[in-house]
């Protein structure tokens, strides 16, 4: 695990499989930072049970980003799984969900 932050309450980190993940999905690292950041009125937090959040947010590329995130039990550690680049209808729907 190689990058922590503090996002409200929890912990996110990464490992190298994650990494690798994200710069084969042409992804940079700085994009993944600034969804996770992103304030609450720019960003939607899709919870799946307790341990997966999946948090989408527009990076300063322009480029509206999806980042899953895993946990186990009620740790307040996160690790990056993967992210990706929204399409067309993803977008939209991201965008009707933050109006």
């Amino acid at each position: 695990m190689y990058y922590a932050r503090v996002v409200e309450e929890r912990f996110i980190k990464w490992t190298d499989q994650a990494k690798a993940r994200i710069a084969k999905a042409e992804i940079l690292l700085a994009e993944v930072v600034e969804v996770l950041t992103a304030p609450d009125d720019q960003r939607y937090d899709h919870w799946r049970g307790g341990e997966m959040v999946i948090v989408v947010a527009m990076a300063s590329t322009g480029r509206v980003i999806s980042v899953t995130c895993t946990r186990t039990d009620e740790s307040p550690v996160f690790y990056v799984q993967r992210a990706k680049v929204l399409g067309p209808l993803d977008r939209a729907e991201w965008e009707r969900r933050m109006s």
